[in-house]
């Protein structure tokens, strides 16, 4: 796994200042560092899935929820596709897709996501959700009335 070509000499220069360093702080090293940019605690390059359980440890702990590294691209897409929708084709080599095909789904996703929102609006606006919480239909209102989180979480908007 190396580093993008734009990035390589900055990365390598890093890890020629660090390495030295960290080997001089821990005598622990099992593998040689390399060019590794992640470096785990003991000194030894971080292996993806230590990479990985991190950032799901660090999410969880920070928001509640643990998010995996996949969902941060997602978000990134479908966070460009409602943003700048013009623009969406410019993903597909962010995300290393050969096609829009590909990234087309997270556009997608995007609108259906905006058009479930201004649903959403629609039905607080009109009273719709009130009417029917107070009819005591409180399983029609909640399943018309909450606003889906990325992810699949939703969030009750009462």
């Amino acid at each position: 796994m190396g580093f993008p070509a734009r990035e390589e000499p900055a990365a390598k220069r890093k890890v020629e200042l660090l390495s030295p360093l960290l080997a001089s702080l821990s005598n622990r090293w099992s593998r040689s560092v390399d060019n590794a940019l992640w470096v785990s605690s003991h000194g030894s390059p971080m292996t993806e899935m230590a990479i990985y359980d991190r950032i799901r440890q660090h999410t969880e702990s920070a928001f509640g929820k643990a998010i995996n590294p996949h969902l941060f691209r997602d978000a990134a897409a479908t966070t460009l596709a409602i943003a700048d929708p013009e623009n969406v084709r410019i993903a597909a080599p962010l995300l290393g897709h050969r096609t829009f095909t590909t990234t087309e789904r997270y556009y997608q996703q995007a609108r259906g996501f905006e058009a479930h929102t201004q649903y959403i609006d629609a039905l607080y606006r009109s009273g719709a959700c009130d009417e029917a919480k107070e009819r005591d239909k409180e399983a029609q209102a909640k399943s018309y009335c909450e606003v889906p989180e990325p992810g699949g979480l939703a969030t009750d908007r009462s």
